[in-house]
């Protein structure tokens, strides 16, 4: 496709220029003072030229998004699901296949040729050259344009979308070349790889990885109880932290790094083991690795006082062991995040009273932490008006920017941190009780 479009490009400067060709090309190299010795360097010269050409033609296509004024649909395929949109003006890679008129993204979604351009020109609040060349690498989902930091939605990029920067930032926000503005911490300057095929991931995979292999290192995690999250394709924080917990499982070097041993037990036949039911307390010390129906009767009963949140797998993991440990601080137990006699028997002891409530947290909470004491906190800063998101129990990026907007507000020192001091102000005056 690309060689085509460079064909009709070239015949159309060829007839621009039909007039005097030739006297154009000999008044060149008149002036280097140099003349063909023989018709094989000519030939030599054309067949030079010509992989220059297809050199270039095999790479990815830089284009720009070029509409009236209005977002262009980004689509999982031609026609189908929209899965995000590209402000008037944007910087995009093309891998040169197009289909029915529409043409592929360098990230794999596609995109209707109509609205796309090969010159950069001066729509939609910029444009121009690319500036520094990025990648959007989340989690899975799109990534919003904002037409500033922080302001209007104007648009979305998918998980993977090439995209160009003009180097200008503005507290934790990057500028797109055309003007409008992301989120930095979702921006990457290496790009992964989009794939495909099936089965066995082919190589060492690690954060920051993309494409089929990542897909399918997801759906066998998945399988195996080990990732609950979506599958996407990228290889991000929840796909670092199922890799860990597995490695631990079977005893293999815990980097996070799925590498040819980790792939090797992953994919083997015995790689499973089992997570059963049953009920009432385990009757063995549980920590991270530990799996069965054991580990299932404990993840039901901090379900059921409001400490874990994610999905009973039957394997004790990240999530599990957070959960155990905000238990354990709720009751005055040594913070182990190991599930040994005493926090056993408070957790199944008839006066283990509830967890949970409304009040203020007794810890300092930050970004990481997790369970009903971030649950309270969310609630409390939502009655206030500073936490508008989803109460999910996560100390994540939308709650600390709530903590610190709460922070300014109170003349308190500015950290995204849930200390003592921001958790005395933040519930003074409060009627619920902890």
């Amino acid at each position: 496709m690309e060689i085509l479009a460079y064909t009709h490009w070239s015949l159309n400067h060829e007839q621009a220029d039909h007039l005097e060709p030739e006297a154009d090309e000999w008044k060149f190299f008149q002036g280097l003072n140099w003349k063909p010795r023989s018709s094989a360097w000519i030939g030599l010269i054309s067949s030079m030229m010509a992989l220059l050409i297809l050199s270039v033609a095999s790479s990815a296509m830089a284009a720009f998004v070029r509409t009236n004024g209005s977002p262009l649909n980004i689509r999982t395929s031609p026609g189908g699901r929209v899965v995000g949109s590209l402000p008037n003006g944007t910087f995009i890679s093309l891998n040169g296949r197009a289909s029915g008129g529409w043409s592929q993204l360098s990230s794999g979604n596609w995109a209707y040729s109509r609205w796309i351009s090969s010159s950069g020109g001066s729509g939609g609040g910029g444009g121009g050259a690319p500036g520094v060349l990025a990648y959007v690498r989340t989690e899975g989902g799109s990534l919003h344009v904002r037409s500033s930091p922080g302001g209007r939605i104007v648009g979305s990029l998918p998980n993977g979308t090439s995209i160009s920067l003009n180097g200008r930032s503005s507290g934790g926000w990057s500028q797109l070349s055309n003007g409008n503005w992301v989120y930095s911490r979702w921006i990457s300057s290496s790009g992964g790889s989009a794939g495909g095929g099936g089965g066995t991931p082919s190589g060492t995979l690690q954060r920051d990885s993309s494409g089929q292999p990542v897909t399918n290192l997801q759906t066998r995690l998945k399988a195996l109880g080990f990732y609950t999250a979506p599958v996407t394709g990228y290889y991000g924080d929840l796909t670092e932290a199922a890799v860990r917990d597995f490695q631990r499982s079977r005893g293999i070097q815990v980097n996070g790094i799925a590498g040819p041993q980790t792939q090797s037990a992953l994919y083997s036949t015995t790689a499973g083991g089992s997570a059963g039911g049953g009920g009432g307390s385990p009757s063995t010390l549980l920590q991270r690795g530990s799996r069965g129906s054991s580990v299932t009767n404990l993840q039901n009963r901090l379900k059921a006082l409001g400490l874990f949140t994610g999905p009973v797998t039957g394997y004790y993991g990240e999530l599990t062991e957070a959960a155990v440990r905000n238990f354990q601080r709720s009751r005055g137990i040594q913070v182990n995040g190991i599930a040994g006699p005493q926090t056993t028997a408070a957790l199944y002891g008839t006066n283990s009273g509830s967890v949970g409530g409304g009040g203020a947290p007794s810890t300092t909470l930050q970004r990481g932490s997790s369970g009903s004491a971030v649950n309270n906190l969310q609630n409390r800063l939502k009655t206030l008006g500073f936490y508008t998101a989803s109460v999910t129990g996560y100390y994540g990026d939308v709650t600390e920017a709530a903590v610190r907007d709460f922070q300014r507000s109170r003349g308190i020192q500015v950290n995204g941190i849930a200390g003592s001091q921001t958790q005395a102000a933040l519930y003074s005056g409060s009627s619920v009780t902890y």
